[in-house]
């Protein structure tokens, strides 16, 4: 049985978390306005980006953050690589907030901009399978295996969860036949849409049909974009409400990739079972983008005996930006630590 926690509400924000929440403007849609020009926060601070050619000639961009000057070099000599994976129409920078305070405790903590679902890729929401997706991420984590010698940490929120899972279920080996995958962090891992607020895969599969039907467009209605097919069937004032949330994140999706989503979703579900490494799994409880339900089912499923799960009471979908900041950050630095031991001193 997992161990289970839950937070309840939060107590007085830090004076950082405090400044946080109330400089932060909606970073959320970060091609639009995360920028160090439009927001009173810099995300791109403490950080550089770069490009990667990996082997299979795939160019991966990658962001490294630093520590704060005060933290000595020395603290941080060992200890494991962090890949921070983002959501659906993010950006690595994103996760800023939470990777600064991680930067201070470890010595290697990494980025991904996952092609054609970051805002920093022009082509936003256009890839034609998952398995891309999976395998850009997979690949970095052999080449921060190969570069730093030591098993990696996975972070990720959203649909990145989704990838992170698919991953952990079959994770890259070494030569001795070693994961080169250490564990995995989730946070609000996307495996089905919030009641309300998205439409399930079902609902989108009916309403698909419907307005297939409706059309004149047969029995094969896979290519009709979900809000056409809510507006064609509910009309628009119903397709505002169920897209409350969904329709400034998901509008630049094509058909294809909405396919491709869902599929990731039913996929990330079967895997679940087969997922055997270290898990935390963290679930804001009013969660209005991604079922809360859903994780904490999906995560009974893992078939890890080293899993963990903390429900925050007041958090919402996106947790580097919510006042649990900092008690979270400090989850998972401790649980993150206590995993590194076996394989050399890992700065606390």
């Amino acid at each position: 049985m997992p161990a289970v926690r839950l937070s309840g509400p939060a107590a007085v924000p830090s004076t950082r978390t405090q400044r946080l929440r109330d400089d932060r403007l909606d970073l959320r849609f970060a091609g639009k306005t995360e920028s160090p020009k439009t927001s009173p926060i810099d995300c791109e601070a403490r950080s550089t980006a770069f490009t990667v050619k990996m082997p299979s000639g795939r160019d991966v961009r990658l962001r490294k953050w630093q520590p704060s000057p005060e933290v000595s070099p020395r603290h941080l000599r060992t200890g494991p690589s962090v890949l921070m994976v983002h959501g659906a129409t993010s950006r690595s920078a994103w996760m800023s907030p939470l990777a600064w305070i991680l930067a201070d405790k470890k010595p290697n903590v990494y980025g991904i901009d996952v092609k054609n679902v970051s805002y920093a890729d022009n082509n936003v929401g256009d890839f034609k399978s998952y398995a891309e997706l999976v395998n850009e991420v997979r690949e970095t984590v052999e080449w921060l295996y190969r570069e730093h010698g030591q098993p990696v940490f996975l972070v990720a929120h959203s649909m990145g969860g989704l990838i992170s899972t698919l991953i952990a279920s079959d994770p890259p080996k070494t030569e001795n036949g070693e994961s080169m995958l250490k564990g995995i962090v989730l946070m609000a891992p996307a495996y089905d849409y919030a009641p309300g607020t998205y439409p399930t895969s079902f609902h989108l599969k009916y309403l698909r049909r419907l307005a297939a039907e409706k059309l004149g467009l047969g029995s094969k209605p896979l290519g009709i974009p979900p809000t056409q097919a809510l507006t064609s069937v509910t009309g628009n004032l119903e397709k505002q409400r169920l897209m409350l949330k969904a329709k400034d994140r998901v509008h630049t999706f094509t058909p294809t990739s909405w396919r491709e989503l869902h599929r990731m979703m039913s996929a990330g579900s079967k895997a679940a079972k087969d997922v055997n490494l270290s898990s935390l799994m963290l679930i804001p409880a009013h969660d209005g983008i991604a079922d809360p339900m859903a994780m904490e089912r999906i995560f009974r499923l893992f078939g890890a005996k080293d899993k963990q799960m903390v429900v925050y009471g007041d958090a919402k979908h996106d947790l580097v930006w919510e006042p649990v900041l900092d008690e979270m950050a400090q989850v998972i630095n401790r649980w993150i630590t206590a995993r590194s031991v076996s394989f050399g001193k890992d700065a606390g």
